[in-house]
């Protein structure tokens, strides 16, 4: 069977919003590549954006990889998975077969998801009761009519050096991208992090923001990554990292982060606001603020002598 999946990272795949962005979300479509797991006996393509290229080139599961809708001949493909609500999208795919497209499809004028077994509003989905609290592979799973049992995302292993894998006990992922500025822990936190572990602990610093190669390797270099929810703790994820990660204006609850443990705000008494999934905070106090250093030094401590998460976050 011939497989297109349409996954460019212009639009969130659950994201409520319909408006097309323009920071791409690499890390949507990093976390996309899990449902390659399920079609390794078919002949897969994908269209992606320029932006996410060197996260699919090379990926030994795809057959094909574009960048344009433009040079693709839809009629070929036996199944389209489309999990982007861009307009030009949408238009290609209206008169393609619904019989043969998953995903975001026109329906009565309406932007409609189309699963397996369903065919609902996508907020309409994603409020029912058995949705509504599963990690975000398990929704995509969902979608598409299986079951995720712990499936990892992929990345194509030729952009990854492993001369430089576990170079260090501990990265430091402080950067946030354009698009969630709210999601930022304070720079001289992560500063006071360091003078904290760096006695008995390797440390290095983010580097290769904005070169995705040098990025993917720079977190293949380390053993545990201290992370904002984020492309980087996506990438630790899809290398078998060890993550902490650090979350306030969007949940851990979506992320399945494997032996890692997550550092939520969401469960403070103090803010009844997180998850907001707002790129800006509007507060007197920003949830993120209430993350404390020695919080995080102590998760960080117990991650690396693999104790249980209650501990992690220096709660019983």
């Amino acid at each position: 069977m011939k497989i297109l999946i349409i996954k460019t990272g212009l639009t969130e795949t659950f994201d409520t919003s319909q408006v097309t962005q323009n920071v791409v979300s690499l890390g949507d479509v990093l976390r996309s590549t899990v449902i390659l797991h399920l079609y390794h006996q078919h002949e897969v393509s994908w269209l992606t954006s320029p932006e996410a290229f060197h996260l699919l080139d090379g990926m030994e599961e795809l057959y094909d990889l574009h960048l344009s809708l433009h040079e693709i001949n839809l009629g070929k493909f036996d199944l389209v998975i489309n999990l982007e609500r861009s307009p030009d999208i949408l238009v290609a795919l209206k008169d393609f077969s619904s019989d043969k497209i998953l995903g975001f499809v026109i329906k009565d004028k309406q932007v409609t998801l189309k699963g397996r077994e369903f065919t609902a509003n996508l907020g309409e989905w994603l409020s029912r009761s058995h949705v509504m609290n599963i990690n975000w592979c398990q929704k995509l799973f969902l979608l598409l009519g299986e079951q995720w049992s712990g499936e990892n995302y992929l990345l194509p292993l030729k952009n990854i050096s492993l001369n430089r894998a576990d170079l260090y006990d501990v990265g430091l992922n402080w950067q946030v991208g354009s698009k969630w500025p709210s999601k930022s822990w304070q720079k001289e936190n992560w500063i006071q992090l360091e003078k904290k572990v760096n006695s008995s602990l390797s440390v290095t610093w983010q580097t290769g923001f904005d070169n995705l190669i040098e990025y993917m390797n720079w977190i293949n270099s380390v053993k545990v990554l201290v992370t904002h929810d984020s492309l980087g703790l996506h990438i630790a994820r899809a290398l078998n990292k060890k993550i902490l990660g650090l979350f306030g204006p969007t949940s851990s609850q979506e992320i399945y982060l494997g032996d890692g443990l997550a550092l939520s705000v969401a469960e403070r008494p103090a803010f009844s606001c997180p998850p907001c999934y707002k790129d800006k905070c509007h507060n007197m106090i920003h949830c993120m603020k209430s993350l404390s250093v020695d919080e995080v030094e102590l998760g960080l401590r117990n991650l690396i002598k693999g104790t249980n998460g209650k501990l992690a976050t220096g709660r019983e």
